[in-house]
Order: C-alpha cells, then structure tokens, then sequence
C-alpha cells in the first residue's frame, strides 16, 4: 500500500470510528431507563453490542476506503454523500432513542437509516464488489436494531 492509500485509510477509519466513539457515549439517564424496558428475547447481552459495533465500524472504513480508491467513477460522489448521511444517521438514532428516551422517533429515524445503509450498498456495489459486501454485515445488524427498537416501541 502506498502513502496516498494509507492516509486514506487512516482518514476512514478516524472518520468511522470517531462516529462510533459518538455514538457509544452514554447518555445521561439512559442506563435507568433502558433497564426499566421490555426487551425482546433476541436482545443480545450488553457486553456484545461494543465488540460487534467494533467490527462493523472497521468493515465501513474498509468499504468506503476501497470507494474512495475509485474517485473516478462517476457512481463516486453519490456513494460518499450515502455514506455521509447513513454514518450521521447512525449516531443520531443513539441520541434520539437513548438521550431522548424516545422510540417511536426512534424507530422512524432507523428506518431511514436502514434505507441509507442499503442504498449505499447498493451504490457502493456499483464501484467495488468487495465494498457492498463488507457492508452486508451492517445491513444485516440494522436489521436486528430495527426489530429491537420496534419491539421496545411496541410492548413498552
């Protein structure tokens, strides 16, 4: 790997990882609350959702290193601004569902996530394979984080 392509990784992996890092500062309140909810059996332990989030913000910054490689491609400027928006949406789902104790908006605001996520995979898929699939792993856990958070919208 040459200079060029490992500052651009560095560059996504800060940017992925900075959004993690935001999204996983606990919100004040939020522990005692969530703790008062009626969670769904497929609620994994707590302990999992650092490492499993660990991975996936590594996959994403692998992904859309390998799109920032093909600047050239005319898909390019779509899939960055995808990407922007999904990574943003990401974290605010965090501080509507947690900081704001809110899942209703909550699961509104996932769902727009989980659109964002697909469409980047998908537009991604237009300028490296390997990209849209290292996002699969994402779109797949969204999935549960969509059920989870419907779940709490439902029965609490």
């Amino acid at each position: 790997m040459d200079k060029k392509n490992f500052i651009s990784f560095i560059v996504c992996f800060v940017i992925c990882f900075t959004a993690g890092i935001i999204a996983s500062y606990p919100v004040s309140g939020s522990q005692v609350w969530y703790e008062t909810l009626s969670l769904s059996y497929l609620n994994p332990p707590e302990w999992l959702f650092g490492p499993v989030w660990g991975v996936l913000y590594l996959l994403m910054a692998v992904a859309v290193w390998l799109v920032t490689k093909r600047r050239a491609n005319p898909y390019y400027p779509a899939a960055v601004i995808l990407f922007a928006v999904q990574l943003v949406l990401n974290v605010a789902w965090t501080y509507i569902f947690f900081g704001a104790m809110n899942p209703e908006y909550a699961y509104i605001e996932i769902l727009l996530l989980d659109a964002a996520a697909l469409l980047t995979a998908v537009v991604f898929g237009r300028i490296s394979k390997a990209a849209q699939w290292l996002m699969l792993p994402y779109i797949i856990w969204l999935g549960l984080a969509t059920y989870l958070n419907w779940h709490v919208m439902y029965y609490n």
